[in-house]
């Protein structure tokens, strides 16, 4: 299974790079594994014929870090906030995509938080719940439609402000 392979080449990047860091040799632990998990978003996202069904059926959308994920501080036993973003209508073939991009994660014990979400509800929920405005403050963009991002963000602080 595609899926399970691109967890697998996850799972021993992590292991090398967790040993590097006990023997002392690798100073920036945080940076490189979030850059370890972009690497597994970004190809899952690539490789994806769900991600791409759902693009071509006019439904692009965005995968975004949220949180110390965002920011690039990704410890090893906190949870990976991840949003996919859309900009108004959500189509339900998302659930076979999240499938494909999550439950490997899961499988190998991965604390995974995720929100499938338009701009207005995201948006809308920053500002009823300091816990997700917090989340937005430090988002991030991984991978699929960047302009959907940047108009995410450019909406939010404009909101904000």
């Amino acid at each position: 299974m595609m899926e399970s392979a691109n967890a697998d080449i996850l799972i021993k990047q992590r292991k090398s790079l967790i040993q590097t860091f006990l023997d002392g040799a690798e100073p920036r632990f945080l940076e490189k594994y979030t850059a370890i998990l972009d690497e597994y978003f970004f190809t899952v996202f690539e490789k994806s014929i769900s991600a791409r069904k759902i693009t071509i059926s006019g439904f692009p959308f965005a995968l975004i870090a949220l949180g110390g994920y965002g920011r690039k501080e990704q410890c090893i036993h906190s949870d990976i906030d991840l949003l996919i973003l859309f900009e108004k209508k959500i189509p339900p073939e998302v659930e076979a995509f999240v499938q494909e991009l999550l439950y490997p994660l899961w499988d190998y014990g991965f604390e995974v938080g995720y929100a499938v979400r338009n701009i207005k509800e995201c948006i809308q929920m920053g500002f009823e719940r300091f816990d997700i405005l917090t989340t937005i403050l430090d988002a991030r963009f991984i991978c699929g439609a960047s302009l959907l991002y940047t108009r995410f963000m450019e909406k939010f602080r404009s909101e904000l402000a």
